[in-house]
């Protein structure tokens, strides 16, 4: 495999690709990718590595610190999580000990004090609490960079943190400041997704930053990851917007906002936005923009959307929306059809369009000022259009202005560097998303108006992976990597008609090496034993006889009644007791299985119908003793997940019997956890790829998915 990937990383003439590897879960994949990394890390300096996956708790940054032997691991490789990650992670007693002693005057402030107070509840109750230290993070860092920026320039900033001893700590609370000087970094692809800052760098997303272009990237369970893309991209506060409201915000920015000299001092600049702000008030009076819009209760009655495409308005219903300007009540109805035939009227989707494309010159207008200003204060395209939007607009408009800005402008930087002549012609959804406008209404706090809102979505998952196969090599690895469906996978059809000669097809040769692999992965499963049972009754065959199959009849007897007295004729859950509980037996009466995990749809708690107190009762009785069978549980949600899952694995490792109770979801796509050998332990190696130091667990129970 080692091959394969040095095959298309070093030795392709390529500067960019996209491989995919269909390896399974347990074949090693990962192992041996960590196997690579450590090597090139012994042999190259500069070349940057990008390691992606699903999830956050999938990162193996622990494997790779024992495959490395250098000592310089630290120095060279960066987990990147989010700040509040690091503040939970970091902010330990010693590290503000250490600020109070460094910087006493900011470690006196509020702002520390709230971010300590906050951080020890969220580790005491988990993230409930999340929001209110995002709040408390982002207050200490703007009031943290005060002072930092006091003492030096913030080019400076990074050389500060490193020697000055009354700054250091900076870096061990938040680690990404070194990002620029680390070779091998390690993320989540909603992580990904994201704009980055590193404090000392500018803002911006990892996919448009210097240390993207041409490294390497390996993307774990690559076919999931597509889902994460899709969510991030819905979940983008900056994709939607009151298109009504933004023309208005626009207009009286434009109006009454006397710009600095350094945007006016060209002429094409000052008639730029001169001529915005004639677009704009001749469109607030010729659409009445002054007036509240307002949807009939007709309209009310249905749910009226606005799709977009190439530049036609088609609406959901048959029947056109028009806009009534009624003087009287001075508000524009949305409605079917004229109440009075004396009102002005309008389409509505005319309104829009024209809104639209008054944006587009506005946002090209936007374009030109930025650029010229990154040439006059040499600061990077976001910072300018940033800068010049937030002089006029604020929260949400100009961060939804400077969004669409920066789309804008990766679109024509794709289309200048596109490998084929045709993709200038590409209308697909793929390459250019979609966009609808939906009619809301809140009668409870905004009763008089209706909210006119545009959701612009201009990118997909597989115009963002077009997007990294173009700019860096990416090497998608998972067992269904290359399977064709777009419902689970990207469009692998399209990304190899989109990137020609950078989509890499193994040759037969490595195809059959890959075969090979795959075979020593499972080479010795003959030398298993595995045994396979069902629970002894089905779901339409519960009765509350059936507890005499674990159980003595009077004891039995007990739990019924409690179940009953609980539950009363809830068998569905009662079945559920009785699944987990047989599942509980057959590890406890085993003493060749020494950890079991429970796989179930839903976490056992108090909070729920699965009480953890009534587990708790049942496996008491097949212990049999009081309040001991807690000695043998655990549970393992997506609370201080990684910190319990490493608990549970020092205990396995120690020799310890244990029953971990967890949910499809906590664990996820893409996990395997293993852990360390126990000494003395005889275990039966099946893979002949590599000699792990780490064995599955003994037994696992499934549940029936849900979904």
């Amino acid at each position: 495999m080692k091959e394969i990937l040095k095959n298309f990383l070093e030795i392709n003439n390529q500067s960019s690709g996209l491989m995919l590897l269909p390896l399974t879960t347990g074949s090693g994949k990962t192992h041996h990718v960590l196997e690579y990394i450590a090597d090139l890390l012994t042999r190259n300096q500069e070349q940057k590595v990008f390691f992606i996956t699903t999830q956050k708790k999938n990162l193996p940054v622990d494997k790779l610190c024992r495959i490395y032997k250098g000592n310089d691991f630290n120095a060279r490789v960066l987990k990147i999580q989010s700040v509040m990650d690091c503040v939970k992670e970091n902010l330990t007693d010693e590290l503000v000990n250490e600020i109070n002693l460094k910087q006493p005057i900011l470690a006196s402030s509020s702002k520390l004090k709230m971010l300590v107070a906050v951080r020890k509840e969220i580790l005491r109750i988990g993230d409930e609490n999340i929001e209110t230290g995002r709040v408390a993070e982002r207050e200490f860092r703007n009031e943290l960079l005060y002072f930092l920026r006091k003492e030096c320039e913030k080019e400076e900033l990074l050389q500060k943190i490193k020697t000055d001893d009354a700054w250091k700590w900076v870096g061990k609370l938040y680690p990404m400041v070194y990002t620029s000087e680390r070779q091998v970094y390690f993320m989540s692809m909603d992580k990904f997704m994201l704009p980055y800052n590193t404090l000392v760098d500018p803002t911006e997303k990892l996919i448009d930053s210097k240390w993207f272009k041409g490294a390497y990237v390996f993307v774990d369970e690559f076919d999931a990851t597509k889902e994460t893309i899709l969510n991030r991209i819905i979940g983008d506060k900056n994709n939607k917007i009151n298109l009504i409201s933004l023309a208005k915000k626009i207009t009286q920015g434009l109006n009454y906002t006397d710009f600095p000299t350094i945007y006016t001092g060209t002429p094409y600049n000052t008639n730029t936005i001169k001529n915005n702000l004639n677009n704009f008030m001749q469109l607030s009076e010729d659409y009445c923009l002054k007036y509240a819009f307002k949807t009939s209760d007709e309209i009310k009655a249905t749910d009226s959307f606005l799709f977009h495409d190439n530049g036609y308005w088609v609406q959901t219903t048959e029947k056109n929306l028009i806009v009534e300007i009624d003087p009287q009540r001075k508000q524009n109805i949305i409605n079917y059809n004229s109440v009075n035939n004396e009102n002005k009227t309008y389409s509505l989707y005319e309104l829009l369009s024209k809104i639209q494309s008054k944006l587009m010159y506005f946002q090209n207008g936007v374009t030109y000022i930025a650029k010229d200003y990154t040439r006059k204060k040499n600061v990077n395209f976001k910072t300018a259009v940033d800068s010049f939007l937030n002089l006029f607009l604020n929260n949400p408009f100009s961060d939804y202005i400077s969004s669409q800005v920066m789309s804008i402008l990766r679109i024509e930087n794709d289309k200048k560097s596109e490998i084929s002549k045709m993709d200038k012609f590409d209308t697909s959804f793929y390459k250019n998303g979609f966009r609808y406008t939906r009619l809301e209404n809140d009668e409870f706090s905004n009763a008089e108006q209706s909210e006119v809102t545009l959701y612009a979505y201009n990118e997909t998952p597989e115009s963002v992976m077009e997007k990294m196969a173009k700019v860096a090599k990416i090497v998608g690895i998972s067992a269904t990597a290359t399977l064709k469906t777009v419902l689970g996978n990207y469009d692998i059809d399209y990304l190899q008609r989109k990137l020609l000669d950078k989509y890499h097809v193994l040759s037969e040769n490595e195809c059959k090496r890959l075969r090979e692999f795959l075979d020593k992965s499972k080479e010795h499963y003959d030398r298993t034993n595995i045994n396979v049972e069902l629970t002894d009754i089905s779901a339409n065959e519960y009765s509350d006889e059936v507890w005499t199959h674990l159980f003595s009849e009077e004891i039995s007897q007990e739990i019924v009644e409690k179940l009953n007295s609980k539950y009363g004729l809830d068998d569905f859950i009662k079945y559920r007791f009785y699944r987990i509980s047989w599942a509980f037996k057959q590890f406890f009466i085993h003493d060749d299985i020494k950890s079991f995990l429970c796989f179930m749809n839903l976490h056992p708690d108090d909070g729920n119908k699965l009480s953890r107190e009534m587990l708790h009762y049942i496996f008491d009785r097949i212990v049999d003793k009081e309040d001991k069978s807690k000695d043998f549980v655990c549970y393992l949600n997506k609370k201080d997940y990684e910190n319990n899952l490493n608990s549970i694995k020092e205990k396995l490792s120690k020799g310890e019997k244990l029953f971990v109770i967890s949910v499809y979801k906590t664990l996820g796509t893409g996990q395997n956890p293993q852990y360390i050998i126990p000494n003395g332990l005889d275990v039966v190696s099946i893979n002949e790829n590599y000699k792990s130091d780490e064995k599955d667990f003994d037994a696992i129970y499934l549940d029936k998915p849900t979904n």
